[in-house]
């Protein structure tokens, strides 16, 4: 998984962060998003972030992409492999 992240500070607006990858091998990928905020995304009984936003990309050795970075947050973008899966296509259902 690659991922990157970006902080905002400034309580009373929010920015567009670009975010860039490199050196990556072309493929199929699953850009998924976290943010930590006042919204409290996270799962506090499986300890975890739980994701903003999901989105199927293709990437090439170099990959862009901008993200919404509310005032007094961090967002956390990653590049994990394959693609997201569907609650049907999911294991045990």
């Amino acid at each position: 998984m690659l991922w990157s992240f970006a902080a905002h500070r400034e309580v009373r607006s929010f920015r567009v962060s670009n975010i860039r990858f490199s050196g990556l091998a072309p493929g199929r990928r699953s850009l998924v998003v976290y943010r930590v905020d006042r919204g409290q995304s996270w799962s506090e009984r499986a300890l975890e972030l739980l994701p903003t936003e999901k989105r199927e990309v293709d990437v090439q050795e170099r990959f862009a992409c901008q993200v919404f970075t509310p005032g007094d947050s961090v967002t956390l973008a990653a590049l994990e492999p394959g693609t997201i899966q569907s609650a049907d296509e999911k294991p045990g259902r």
